[in-house]
């Protein structure tokens, strides 16, 4: 019998990662890192994009940091693990850390490194403390660019305001090292920079110091949702932020830009060493954000929203065997990134998987995919909240402020890609409405298999 071009594609795809050893994994994951152009002038990134599989349509399920980070060390959405604010975060997740992705990638034989951020408010407590399931534990606080401490292994070592302080250069020397120096097993390495992470109550990232300046006048190209004028169709949390302060904005945004150059050379610098020690043949790795960020779309600096700017993130994987330059359009999700590790890995996860693994979708940029995806958030209170679902043609958000009350939104992305026009009430949508509304009944509250939605919203007449 022939045999499926689908079977062909995966046969191809297991025979590109070495059969002779278990593949090795690099994720560098950036915090706060928008997908609106970021990586145009990360030379580095767009080096690994053209020799890997660049992800156009990436999502995260909740955009916050302790949230999205829960998602990655558990594979569940948020309304699963139960982290729904930075607030507390890491006490909160405290109990289950014995059953996260480290603890169940060694019991598959894996050395596994975390290098950088982990949950916030970690280290409140005791922060000496190691998480279970890592080999190498070099993990900062809530810290800033400068003057901070980072566990190692253990042992709290201070940073001062140096140049070789910053921090960014000195997680990029921590994983070349455990490069250099990898057990004779295969790795997991996670380095988590804070980079282009806001400092302070103004929020303005800090670039290492041979970086200040370099972006002084890059263009900032406003969307054509920024600073928006008329949001009298948004929810109250949005009706009621003032217009900002473009100049301000705009400055933000280059020091940023400039913030993620040291982060492009922390990718470059772990390229090298991987070609170094001859490990890329074996090595997937991975360039992704936590969340993304708001850069003045709808009067919003920030993150926590339903739009776009807040939801997507950049996604680039590198497969060994597999010809770079490669674009994938279907919608995947941060869920996605952690089945695919487990499956690739051959580990077994201790709890439901929410999400997919990406392997037969990096095969074959033709296999179908879901139709439908969950997007979860909170205002920073116990009482604020929405729940929303993304299909490729439409966004429908669920809101409930203890303020404003029951909103909610609809919107066209063909005819309204920048969300301008909140379409809740038009008449045409009604049946896409009501299909979103059944959708996000189901994915809100799904487990595992039932957070799959392969069924198509009807077509607007």
């Amino acid at each position: 019998m022939m045999r499926s071009a689908m079977t062909l594609m995966l046969l191809a795809l297991a025979a590109a990662t070495p059969a002779y050893a278990a593949p090795n994994f690099v994720v560098i994951m950036t915090d706060d890192q928008d997908d609106t152009g970021s990586t145009d002038t990360m030379p580095g990134v767009q080096r690994l994009a053209q020799e890997g599989i660049t992800f156009t349509n990436s999502f995260v399920n909740f955009s916050l940091c302790a949230p999205s980070r829960a998602t990655f060390l558990s594979g569940q959405a948020a309304h699963n693990h139960g982290i729904l604010q930075n607030e507390d975060a890491y006490s909160t997740f405290a109990p289950r850390e014995a059953n996260a992705l480290g603890v169940w990638l060694q019991q598959a034989g894996y050395a596994t490194a975390l290098i950088g951020k982990v949950i916030n408010h970690y280290g409140d407590v005791d922060p000496t403390h190691v998480m279970p399931g890592w080999s190498q534990w070099h993990v900062i606080g809530d810290a800033g660019y400068f003057n901070y401490s980072i566990n190692d292994n253990g042992v709290l070592h201070d940073h001062g305001d140096a140049a070789e302080d910053y921090q960014t250069d000195v997680l990029a020397q921590k994983a070349v090292d455990f490069i250099n120096h990898r057990a004779a097993r295969p790795f997991f390495l996670l380095i988590t920079p804070n980079a282009p992470h806001g400092r302070s109550k103004p929020g303005t990232a800090v670039p290492a110091p041979r970086d200040v300046g370099r972006f002084a006048n890059l263009r900032f190209d406003k969307r054509p949702n920024f600073n928006e004028t008329n949001v009298s169709d948004k929810p109250g949390v949005i009706r009621n932020l003032p217009l900002l302060n473009v100049a301000g904005v705009v400055d933000k945004f280059r020091k940023r830009r400039e913030t993620l150059l040291a982060v492009d050379d922390l990718v470059s610098r772990v390229i090298q060493a991987l070609d170094d020690v001859n490990a890329s043949k074996n090595t997937i790795v991975v360039f992704t954000s936590d969340n993304g960020f708001s850069l003045g779309s709808h009067r919003v600096y920030g993150k926590e929203i339903v739009y776009e700017e807040s939801i997507r993130v950049p996604l680039i994987v590198r497969w060994p065997g597999l010809p770079g330059g490669q674009t994938r359009d279907q919608m995947v999700t941060n869920l996605d990134l952690v089945a695919t590790v487990i499956d690739a890995a051959g580990a077994t996860a201790g709890n439901p998987l929410d999400g997919r693994s990406l392997k037969p979708l990096i095969a074959d940029g033709n296999t179908p995919w879901r139709s439908a995806l969950g997007i979860e958030g909170t205002i920073p209170n116990d009482i604020d909240a929405y729940a929303g679902v993304r299909t490729k043609d439409f966004v429908y958000a669920e809101h409930h402020y203890a303020t404003y009350g029951d909103e909610r939104e609809f919107y066209d992305l063909v005819e309204d890609p920048y969300q301008k026009k909140n379409k809740i009430g038009v008449s045409k949508y009604k049946p896409v409405i009501e299909f979103l509304k059944n959708c996000l009944a189901t994915l809100k509250s799904c487990v595992g298999s039932s957070c799959w939605i392969t069924s198509q919203p009807p077509v607007p007449k």
